[in-house]
């Protein structure tokens, strides 16, 4: 039998709602930012990946200090609209402008501060 088998109770748990998250969500509140260089095959266009992926660990602080800065309260929140860019010194997005849920941003950091066990957004 398998270590990490559902027999030896080794399953994983299945993801609450609470983290079900849109990729740009999962990112304002990740811990750890990862580069790395995505492509798209030429002729069967799957995605494929070169060179290094580089993994930054964020602090704690910056974290804190990027949920501080969204523009309301989660009572009065619904829809914000961000865009990212790659410089502050562009004017430019490199991508369009996406919505994110405020509500749901703080209702995962809650459950990742209080919760028993660590639960990562899926990406």
């Amino acid at each position: 039998m398998p270590a990490q088998c559902r027999q030896n109770n080794m399953q994983i748990d299945p993801q609450p709602d609470v983290m079900k998250l849109n990729e740009l969500e999962a990112s304002l509140i990740s811990r750890n930012i990862q580069f790395q260089k995505i492509y798209q095959l030429p002729t069967s266009r799957y995605t494929a990946m070169k060179d290094k992926i580089i993994n930054v660990p964020v602090p704690e602080a910056s974290v804190l200090n990027t949920i501080q800065s969204l523009p309301r309260t989660p009572n009065e929140a619904g829809l914000i609209g961000v865009e990212i860019k790659r410089k502050l010194a562009y004017l430019k997005p490199y991508q369009k402008p996406k919505l994110i849920n405020v509500n749901r941003v703080y209702r995962a950091l809650n459950h990742l501060k209080h919760g028993k066990k660590p639960v990562l957004p899926v990406l």
